[in-house]
């Protein structure tokens, strides 16, 4: 699909087509397509369903929901075209016409696991589907194996929860590892590209489960990279909230540049 300028997070938006899908059904997941000369993916959303009624020209009305804000790092027609499961899709031959382009699962989830890894902050949007973007082709930091020991007492001039530094580390490196950046979970704050050599490397690591009074063990997967605002806005009140919450926050007030 064509990107318009009406893109609303968390809004309907009205769409039309000369050929619409002869199967589609409300909640069909959506990726919208930058045509040229951009040729990138840009957004993700949801079919909302058909309209009775029909253009002049012939063409079908139909709903769709926006899930986000515009990607900050769209997915560009050549990371598609790298892999084996996408390059056949019909939306990336030379040529297409048309404004909806029907894909295969797999695809999708190739395509999804392609966004997520540009664009931290959506891995919320279809949590679902989040465990099979591990089995297409690309790395993912929850398969690392490292972990540690963390929440022991330590005296010092009172009781304080320990926090284990390799598994932090392993973190920070497993993240460089698979986007080359440390962007905040939250908003994609990136320190390196906003301060230069400064900012290189830096970031916070947020438990997204708080360390309770005796020993767990923590997995890569239960830190998230923040940064220093969003980690302060994530244990502010009462109650730590989740990192989804708080990206939902984000997108609803339309704060997300």
């Amino acid at each position: 699909m064509i990107l318009t300028l009406c893109y609303d997070p968390g809004g309907v938006g009205q769409w039309r087509t000369a050929r619409p899908p002869q199967r589609w059904d409300s909640g069909d997941r959506i990726f919208f397509w930058r045509s040229s000369p951009a040729l990138d993916v840009v957004g993700l959303g949801e079919f909302r369903g058909l309209s009775r009624r029909v253009t002049d020209a012939g063409e079908a009305i139909f709903r769709v929901r926006y899930l986000g804000p515009i990607l900050s790092r769209p997915v560009t027609i050549d990371e598609l075209r790298s892999g084996p499961v996408v390059c056949d899709a019909s939306f990336l031959k030379s040529g297409p016409a048309g404004t909806v382009f029907p894909i295969s699962v797999a695809q999708g989830e190739r395509i999804y696991a392609h966004v997520c890894r540009s664009n931290q902050f959506v891995g919320y949007v279809w949590p679902d589907i989040s465990q099979s973007t591990r089995d297409v082709g690309l790395n993912d930091i929850d398969l690392f194996d490292v972990a540690g020991r963390e929440g022991g007492r330590k005296l010092v001039h009172h009781f304080r929860l320990e926090r284990d530094r390799r598994v932090v580390e392993a973190k920070k490196r497993a993240v460089l590892d698979l986007c080359g950046r440390l962007a905040c979970e939250v908003c994609c704050f990136d320190f390196r590209e906003y301060y230069g050599e400064l900012g290189d490397r830096f970031c916070e690591v947020h438990h997204r489960k708080p360390l309770s009074n005796s020993e767990q063990i923590t997995n890569l997967a239960d830190l998230a990279i923040v940064c220093s605002n969003c980690h302060r806005m994530l244990h502010r009140g009462e109650r730590v909230k989740s990192i989804r919450s708080l990206q939902k926050l984000i997108a609803s007030c339309g704060l997300r540049k």
